[in-house]
């Protein structure tokens, strides 16, 4: 045994080789700085021309949200009161009569609820700007309806 050691040869270890250390020059620093900024000037100019470009779109989706929830509490109101009990319709309607004028003041339903069409923007020459207003106008619209949209 003692002799198949003196004949094998010794191991050493390799060494581990470091890398070489890049040095970069303050142009390099600066280069890269500026790159960084370019990105962010460039990052800010998308998202505000999305959102200017989604801007009315999403309101009149929002408005037209606010406007069906007032419609249907006020369906829901009148269906209580007509199912109240007639003394209770009395006591509703005197008590509507002191808190509202609704003689010949009331104003009609159209003037009351008014609609915002909703619009897709106009396409922009910008194909990243153009596909985050599609993204967001599909997924304003599937969300206004609830995903009933194909």
């Amino acid at each position: 045994m003692k002799a198949a050691l003196a004949e094998t040869p010794t191991f050493t270890k390799p060494q581990e080789i470091k890398p070489a250390i890049q040095k970069r020059t303050v142009v390099q620093y600066m280069d890269a700085f500026f790159d960084g900024m370019e990105g962010a000037v460039r990052y800010v100019d998308v998202a505000s021309r999305t959102m200017k470009a989604t801007e009315g779109f999403l309101s009149a989706i929002s408005r037209e949200q606010m406007l069906l929830d007032a419609l249907l509490a006020e369906a829901e109101m009148d269906r209580r009161v007509e199912e109240m009990s007639p003394r209770g319709r009395e006591i509703h309607d005197d008590l509507s009569a002191q808190m509202w004028d609704f003689g010949e003041n009331e104003r009609p339903l159209s003037e009351i609820y008014k609609w915002e069409k909703i619009v897709k923007p106009a396409p922009v020459d910008d194909a990243e700007i153009q596909q985050r207003i599609e993204a967001a106008y599909e997924s304003a619209m599937k969300r206004a309806t609830g995903g009933l949209r194909s």
